[in-house]
């Protein structure tokens, strides 16, 4: 499969295919976050406060829910420092 082309408008802005939109749970209205990382462009969706509640829990062996919050934005810092 192809990958879909979108037009950008001169607003700058551009559509995300229904498809992608549904396999990635991005949902509208809502947030995506644009990453640059080694001269590529990603989006990734932002996931409201209600759907991340309770996301840690049971996931993280060995570690507070806050060191992981805290270690997940480091790691979130040192990328968009690149």
């Amino acid at each position: 499969m192809t990958p879909p082309v979108v037009r950008v408008t001169s607003k700058g802005q551009a559509t995300i295919p229904a498809k992608l939109r549904e396999k990635f749970g991005i949902r509208a209205p809502g947030l995506v976050r644009f990453v640059e990382e080694k001269g590529r462009l990603t989006v990734e969706p932002v996931r409201s406060p209600d759907e991340m509640y309770g996301i840690l829990k049971g996931k993280v062996k060995g570690k507070s829910p806050t060191k992981q919050l805290l270690e997940d934005r480091l790691r979130e810092r040192e990328r968009e420092e690149r």
